[in-house]
């Protein structure tokens, strides 16, 4: 008798896919769409397909203005943060390179200098908020470089938030009782 109950079970679910759609072969048949245009008329295949990959470009194109709206809007990257200067002596050196190199990025009080030319000349760099001396940077050598950061262990290379910060670039020679030249001074808001 369990033989005969097991095969009918087994019968009634051959049975059952005989009669399913989707285990007759109809299933590709649930799956495609049949698109109405604005007029109520069924559109044609082709139709279809354009108008669902124009949909998908358009979806792409907010997305994609979005992402860069938000991308902009970040305090961290926006170019506002970011400064860049170098030394000016052509005038009285000569040189035609911008012997010093300075870039400060807000967000973390990232400080580089860098001497980038042989001239003889050390680049220095002193950093002040209000009246108040921070700290001095200097790199002397083609290719040096110096750094600072708000996490590097000295208190004094965390700038403060919401103050003006003078930068204060300048080449020395120390011979010949020593030369300052090429000075660049500049004063950026520091609101990261």
């Amino acid at each position: 008798m369990r033989r005969s109950s097991h095969a009918t079970a087994q019968h009634s679910g051959a049975a059952m896919a005989k009669r399913s759609p989707v285990f007759a072969g109809h299933h590709e048949s649930m799956f495609s769409t049949t698109m109405i245009d604005s007029r109520g008329d069924v559109m044609s295949k082709e139709e279809s397909r354009v108008l669902k990959r124009t949909l998908s470009l358009a979806a792409a194109s907010v997305v994609a203005v979005a992402a860069t709206t938000l991308l902009a809007s970040s305090p961290a990257l926006a170019s506002d943060s970011d400064h860049t200067a170098f030394t000016d002596e052509s005038s009285s050196i000569g040189s035609s390179y911008a012997g010093g190199y300075l870039h400060n990025v807000e967000h973390g009080d990232y400080v580089t200098l860098c001497d980038n030319d042989a001239d003889g000349y050390g680049v220095y760099l002193d950093v002040i908020v209000g009246n108040t001396w921070k700290y001095t940077l200097h790199a002397a050598g083609v290719g040096d470089c110096a750094y600072a950061n708000a996490d590097d262990g000295y208190s004094s290379h965390n700038l403060p938030e919401s103050a003006t910060i003078t930068f204060s670039m300048y080449l020395y020679k120390s011979a010949n009782g020593g030369t300052i030249t090429g000075s660049v001074v500049n004063n950026w808001y520091n609101d990261h």
